[in-house]
């Protein structure tokens, strides 16, 4: 389920961190390579019937242990860096907002976990696939925005634009996740049980759609107040 980039990338952003120059834009690209994988893996499981197992979230669990490590080099080279690229506290937010969307989704994992989805079927009501969807589309996104930062002076229109489909992302997230609560309610045939698990799963996902979101908001005023 986890496949070999995640571990490529940690070995290498290890490599990054004994270098002289710190690279910083590389470092969010890492975050956000991460944070994709994670949507991946679970897209993945919800495709062949593996949400709700151990082995999906010790999967997630690894990505995001490999995540928080580039969250917390970036935190200790910003304390010890005298020049860095862009203004401190932008570049401290963004790297906990990015590393925020990598603990949701991996949440995502715990949860169906923790309330043994798999023992309904189906697990996943074709809104939370939507919302999945979503999801890896506004990763996407966020992830070619943050691939461009390194050029913002040259690359605003297109990072904003990158930016604006996220937040499209999450306003259509939003649609569907309110549609798709308000008939888990009006099912009379279903348990209170299956109600609360469901609901749940569906929140934990709309969770890392804000996440995604916010990241990408971030991203925005840190290219307004630079460019």
């Amino acid at each position: 389920m986890i496949s070999k980039p995640a571990y490529e990338r940690g070995h290498l952003m290890n490599q990054s961190s004994r270098n002289d120059k710190f690279d910083y834009f590389k470092a969010y690209e890492r975050q956000t390579g991460y944070a994709k994988e994670l949507v991946l893996n679970l897209k993945s499981a919800i495709e062949t019937g593996e949400i709700g197992s151990y082995e999906l979230m010790r999967a997630l669990h690894v990505i995001e242990n490999d995540a928080d490590e580039v969250n917390h080099l970036i935190q200790e080279r910003l304390l010890h860096d005298f020049v860095v690229p862009l203004e401190r506290r932008s570049m401290v937010e963004l790297a906990h907002a990015l590393d925020d969307l990598c603990d949701t989704v991996e949440q995502i994992a715990i949860d169906s976990y923790i309330c043994k989805a798999e023992a309904f079927d189906p697990v996943c009501p074709s809104e939370m696939r939507e919302l999945v969807s979503l999801l890896e589309q506004g990763t996407l996104c966020l992830t070619s925005g943050i691939e461009l930062m390194r050029s913002y002076g040259r690359e605003r229109a297109r990072i904003n634009r990158f930016c604006t489909e996220v937040q499209n992302c999450e306003s259509e997230a939003d649609d569907v996740y309110i549609a798709a609560v308000r008939a888990l309610y009006e099912n009379e045939r279903m348990c209170d049980r299956e109600l609360r698990i469901k609901h749940k799963l569906l929140e934990a996902v709309e969770n890392a759609m804000d996440a995604a979101e916010n990241a990408a908001e971030m991203v925005e005023g840190i290219i307004a107040e630079n460019v």
